[in-house]
């Protein structure tokens, strides 16, 4: 539009004929394109149209050259201006604008409504934006291969079956093996589904119970979320200082509710083993096997173990 404000000025009050508006698109490829596809439009009605074939022309060069989403120079970002020809009332051939958008600006807007479909608490959200091939991910850590294919494994069951398992997915592993990362990618390739999930950063969240115990509105309406979300990961659980009312009242109410109608998911640094074992113990009552055998029987019988082996990938700059 710069452009076209520029012959303006350049041109004061431009009639449809004047010459060099119409030399300039003559002799444009991608006119001379258009018109070969449109052979029923004569060069009196694009000479009476000549300010939008400028256009049109400007854009689609400026397509050709891009330089991407972020500095689209087009007065609508992402969008372009394209022609048709109708017939007008006397049957003469009339040409009308459009915008379109481009290819870049889809692949952007389908993103935006897959990441709409994720929530997070307490989580780096670059984790969910990130994405890499299959080959990708096995490839920087050949040792976690066994975990990348389990865990397209079961996404491919979902696209196939077209509905959620009853078991999660329980994600454990030394420190940076990336266990969030396979969790996050699992995440996101659901979305791709129509899917929604939530990840919680379980130590943040446990200790946020203290505040949200004073805010029963924001504390229901969080759970709400928790138990609603198509899938549900708690990450980095057996990490947290659990007290006995945030185990049995809000973690074992919450799985109480999922373990029939959703599937939750998990990572940790804890086999399921160690995972009794930490829910057993709270720092004020010490161990309690009985109410932490409670809330583990929510847990393991629902889902599938993934170990994931591997070298800490947080001790490289490019991490996953």
């Amino acid at each position: 539009m710069q452009q076209l404000n520029k012959w303006l000025a350049m041109f004061g009050h431009i009639s449809p004929d004047t010459s060099a508006l119409w030399d300039q698109c003559r002799t444009d490829a991608h006119v001379h394109a258009w018109r070969v596809a449109h052979p029923e439009v004569s060069d009196d009605v694009v000479r009476a149209h000549v300010l939008q074939f400028i256009r049109y022309a400007q854009e689609q060069n400026h397509c050709v050259r891009c330089p991407g989403l972020a500095q689209c120079p087009h007065d609508i970002t992402g969008q372009y201006v394209s022609l048709h020809c109708v017939p007008g009332d006397d049957g003469t051939p009339r040409i009308v604008e459009a915008q379109s958008p481009c290819s870049f600006a889809i692949a952007h807007d389908h993103g935006q409504r897959i990441r709409a479909r994720i929530r997070s608490f307490y989580v780096d959200e670059r984790a969910l934006c990130n994405a890499y091939a299959d080959d990708d991910m096995i490839a920087r850590d050949l040792q976690r291969a066994r975990a990348v294919e389990q865990v397209i494994d079961y996404v491919y069951d979902i696209k196939v079956h077209q509905r959620l398992p009853k078991k999660g997915l329980y994600f454990y592993g030394d420190f940076g093996t990336g266990k969030t990362f396979l969790a996050s990618y699992m995440l996101f390739e659901l979305a791709k589904l129509g899917y929604t999930g939530v990840i919680v950063f379980m130590p943040e969240f446990i200790e946020d119970l203290k505040r949200l115990m004073h805010d029963r509105e924001a504390l229901h309406e969080t759970l709400r979320i928790l138990r609603d979300t198509d899938m549900l990961v708690l990450d980095d659980i057996g990490a947290e200082q659990l007290n006995a009312w945030a185990r049995d009242h809000v973690i074992g109410s919450l799985l109480n509710d999922r373990m029939q109608r959703k599937p939750t998911c998990y990572t940790s640094n804890q086999t399921l083993a160690g995972l009794e074992a930490h829910l057993r113990f709270t720092m004020r009552d010490g161990d309690d096997a009985y109410r932490g055998r409670r809330v583990f029987e929510r847990i393991e019988p629902y889902v599938i173990p993934i170990e994931v082996r591997g070298a800490n990938q947080r001790r490289h700059a490019d991490h996953v």
